[in-house]
């Protein structure tokens, strides 16, 4: 989230006159963070992917953390904003499927 200019995006999300679409593993964060309500909320289970929800796993009890930052930083994010309870809608996508 540094890389990001969070005044700039909150003024950019709020003088828009149409909706806005936000995609991203830490979207909860970054409005959270900008001072921004969601609407509507879409969690997307991704199976089989890079930054999938196979990283639900982590959440169970007593399992030993992933040694990737970033991959520590997107289960943080499942455990502190759980994304997956607080949606409107929950679509599951296994990326290896045809």
């Amino acid at each position: 989230m540094e890389q990001l200019i969070c005044e700039v995006l909150r003024s950019d999300v709020l003088a828009s006159a149409s909706k806005v679409i936000m995609e991203g593993v830490l979207a909860l964060k970054i409005l959270e963070k900008i001072g921004v309500r969601h609407d509507y909320h879409i969690f997307i289970k991704r199976l089989n992917g890079f930054i999938g929800w196979e990283l639900g796993q982590y959440l169970e009890e007593g399992v030993k953390p992933p040694k990737s930052k970033l991959v520590r930083e997107v289960v943080q994010y499942y455990r502190e904003c759980k994304p997956f309870e607080v949606c409107n809608l929950e679509l599951c996508r296994d990326v290896c499927s045809p």
